[in-house]
């Protein structure tokens, strides 16, 4: 079992394995990291070398920017979109102790959109990937890096698993069937009538 797939398991059903992972643009986890470090790292390196006699209070500062930066890494890592051999799990976390799940499985996917808004953006190759369900509802994952290469990608796998879906939904109707036949025959024999 890979490590991603350890670190995500607690999201997934037991059987299912993570095919494919999106996550945000890695310019937006990067601006949180550099600001982190200009705001408690840089300040506390320097003002303990110019004040010394503080230096318990530049520690906490550089220990509080140390867990800030993990914390962002982590929320950055755990904001994802899996695509698993079973459905689309998209997971949104605001917080350590504040996130939301939602599965889609891919019966319930008519369309894999997306769009880039903005010349920034447009620039950057950031933009929302936007999944249409059959109800009507959209999940868009905001924020993505070269949103057009990863529609292509979630389609050919939509596709490729849901082919895979129906021929074992056959196979399993065709042996359903069979079963049936088989009963029918055994209670009740070949019945004949001529015409």
């Amino acid at each position: 079992m890979s490590l991603r797939q350890k670190l995500f398991q607690s999201f997934l059903e037991p059987e299912e394995q993570i095919m494919y992972v999106i996550r945000t643009h890695p310019k937006l986890f990067i601006k949180k990291i550099v600001t982190d470090i200009v705001l408690f790292i840089v300040p506390a390196y320097y003002l303990n070398e110019i004040i010394p006699g503080l230096q318990f209070f530049w520690q906490i500062s550089m220990v509080i920017g140390l867990a800030k930066i993990f914390a962002d890494t982590a929320l950055w890592y755990f904001n994802a979109f899996l695509t698993t051999n079973a459905s689309f799990v998209h997971i949104d976390y605001k917080g350590f102790f504040n996130h939301a799940i939602n599965r889609i499985d891919f019966n319930q996917v008519e369309g894999i959109n997306y769009e880039i808004r903005g010349l920034t953006s447009t620039m950057l190759n950031k933009g929302d990937i936007i999944i249409s369900k059959l109800s009507g509802n959209l999940e868009v994952v905001h924020g993505v890096h070269g949103p057009k290469k990863k529609v292509r990608k979630l389609t050919d796998l939509h596709d490729q698993l849901c082919n895979q879906q129906l021929q074992k939904q056959h196979s399993n109707l065709k042996d359903i069937l069979t079963n049936m036949l088989q009963d029918h025959i055994t209670e009740n024999g070949i019945i004949i009538t001529k015409d």
